[in-house]
Formats: C-alpha cells, sequence, structure tokens
C-alpha cells in the first residue's frame, strides 16, 4: 500500500526539514516529491537514504554560468552533535592557489545544516567531486540539490542523495536510461 503525508501536516515556514520515518513493522521505502517555487524552480521526487552513513559521495558537481546553485543539506540523526568535514576533490589546486578545499562544520543532533558551494570561498570554474566524512558512529544524511540553466526552458533542479559509504566497494554500476 501507500501512505501520502500531505505538506498541511508538515511544521510551516520552515526552510529547511528533515523528518525520520521508521516502520513498526515489516519495510518500507520512503520518497518524498515536492515542488521547487523558490530560488529553486522544478519538481522533484527523490528517494529517501535508507540508513546514515559516516561519508557521502557526491559526483558532478559545477561552478559554471550555467549552475544557479549547489546547495548540500547534511542531516545528523543521532542524539548528540557532530563534525562534519566536507572536502572537494577534483580540481586544480596549483591554478588555484588560494583555494581551501575543505570545511568542517558541527551539525546539532536532530538538525540539518545547510549551505552552497558558493560559501566555499575562491573555488574555482570547473566541475568538481564533493564528499563529506563525519566521525559519528551514528552517522549522517546529506543530499544535494543544483539547479541548472536549461536554456530557453529556464532552469531545473535535481535533488539527490549522494553515494554512501558502502557504495564505495562496488566496482560495477549500471543504469537503465
Amino acid at each position: 500500500s501507500v501512505k501520502v503525508v500531505s505538506q498541511e501536516f508538515m511544521p510551516k515556514d520552515e526552510a529547511i526539514l528533515a523528518a525520520d520515518v521508521r516502520a513498526s513493522r515489516g519495510r518500507i521505502v520512503v520518497a518524498r516529491a515536492q515542488r521547487y517555487l523558490g530560488e529553486r524552480q522544478g519538481f522533484s521526487l527523490t528517494l529517501a537514504a535508507p540508513a546514515a552513513s559516516p561519508e557521502w559521495w557526491f559526483a558532478d558537481g559545477a561552478v559554471a554560468d550555467n549552475v544557479k546553485f549547489e546547495r548540500y543539506s547534511i542531516y545528523n540523526p543521532g542524539n548528540e552533535d557532530v563534525s562534519v568535514t566536507a572536502t572537494v576533490l577534483g580540481i586544480d589546486l596549483e591554478a588555484s592557489p588560494d583555494f581551501v578545499p575543505t570545511r568542517t562544520d558541527i551539525v546539532p543532533a536532530g538538525q540539518v545544516l545547510s549551505y552552497t558551494t558558493k560559501e566555499f570561498e575562491g573555488m574555482p570554474a570547473g566541475r568538481h567531486v564533493v564528499s563529506f566524512s563525519t566521525d559519528s558512529a551514528d552517522g549522517i544524511v546529506v543530499e544535494r540539490g543544483i539547479t541548472r540553466s536549461a536554456g530557453d526552458s529556464g532552469v531545473i533542479t535535481a535533488v539527490s542523495p549522494g553515494a554512501p559509504q558502502v557504495f564505495l566497494g562496488f566496482p560495477r554500476w549500471s543504469m537503465g536510461i
């Protein structure tokens, strides 16, 4: 069966929101359908993460004229504050010697911290990978929303969870298109 929770039952006027959904018996799959009307434009249908992880990886980020913003939201589902380090990879540090490719933040217990790559001062143009790590035994959940120009169609927003640490051991990935 399918159960839909309408936004009318969600907290009002929250810019950032996290939710834990747990089955009292059996198994569940949780997803979010969201229409963006603010700084992001569009619609997304995103699966939730089935578990927290101490590491998350995101490919195909970019600092480019067609990228309006790239936002990361870090959720701490644990009962204690955690330290989370984001590292930008795949950029030419010799060409950008002043750029610091890491940042560390404290994410309070049960809260979400959200920021854009524009907050990495001096980040050079081009494609990149961003990884997130924590030493928390409870792990974290991270998702990315990236909004790009879509030519004459306006803009498009894609929201996705990254690859958690458990995915790093797979030598082959497949995708149906």
